[in-house]
């Protein structure tokens, strides 16, 4: 398994001991539990491409349930205030609306390979990557009105992939040794859902612990692409300093 990056907590956890002592010249080996720190690793997996893909095709599901329920794409809200003016310049607005329908283009186009019995596996990297171009574009031009967005369709599709690679992709290693096991319990996205639901209500130590940050960084890698390790270990040094929260 490739790994993009990886950090460690700590948690409680009961754990067998075993201790040989001499009494009346012969050797008694007693185990007994006790509680103790014990380092988990967190270990975030290296997207495949096939990674990639999947998680473009759950977006423009996500996107189309939103749709579904009346709620807003960032298109339709940017061309609103483009066309009565007042929030965006315009300029802006202009380009913001391009980059919207160019992105829906290119969804659509990802959907109709995708759909063949035998996908033409180039031209489905090549639109991925046209998809990332344009999102880290668009996200350069949201900046500014931010709060505008927050609730369209495209930002809760966005969320709900960046979830879904925290799903898929992180995994735990009990350290110094220990067998590397997926973090969520499950073969599909909603089994995997359903884990993460019982493990924050159950106040579960590693979930309570691990992903907080989990989010953050898997965040921090979905906008930026091409980030490296040395970037990861900075914005990790900046949460633990408490300069980023």
């Amino acid at each position: 398994m490739k790994e993009l990056f990886s950090y460690t907590v700590k948690i409680n956890k009961e754990v067998e001991k075993t201790e040989t002592k001499e009494e009346n010249g012969q050797k008694i080996t007693v185990t007994q539990k006790v509680t103790e720190e014990v380092p988990i690793k967190i270990i975030i997996k290296q997207p495949s491409r096939r990674n990639l893909e999947d998680a473009e095709l759950q977006f423009s599901v996500e996107m189309s349930n939103c749709i579904k329920k009346g709620i807003l794409t960032k298109g339709m809200l940017a061309k609103k205030y483009s066309d009565t003016g007042g929030f965006f310049s315009e300029s802006d607005g202009k380009e913001l609306v391009s980059m919207y329908s160019k992105l829906v283009d290119l969804e659509q186009e990802l959907l109709r390979i995708s759909s063949k019995s035998e996908p033409d596996k180039e031209a489905q990297a090549a639109i991925v990557e046209k998809m990332t171009t344009t999102r880290m574009r668009m996200v350069e031009l949201e900046s500014s009105y931010r709060t505008l967005f927050d609730n369209t369709a495209d930002n809760i599709a966005q969320n709900n992939v960046i979830r879904w690679f925290c799903l898929h992709m992180a995994h735990t290693q009990q350290l110094p040794d220990g067998n590397i096991e997926p973090f969520f319990k499950g073969s599909t996205t909603e089994e995997k859902l359903n884990s993460m639901h019982e493990m924050d209500e159950n106040e579960d130590p590693i979930y309570s612990k691990a992903y907080r940050k989990l989010a953050t960084f898997v965040s921090f890698w979905y906008f930026s692409k091409n980030a490296k390790r040395e970037d990861f270990e900075k914005l990790d040094n900046d949460i633990e300093t408490g300069k980023f929260d």
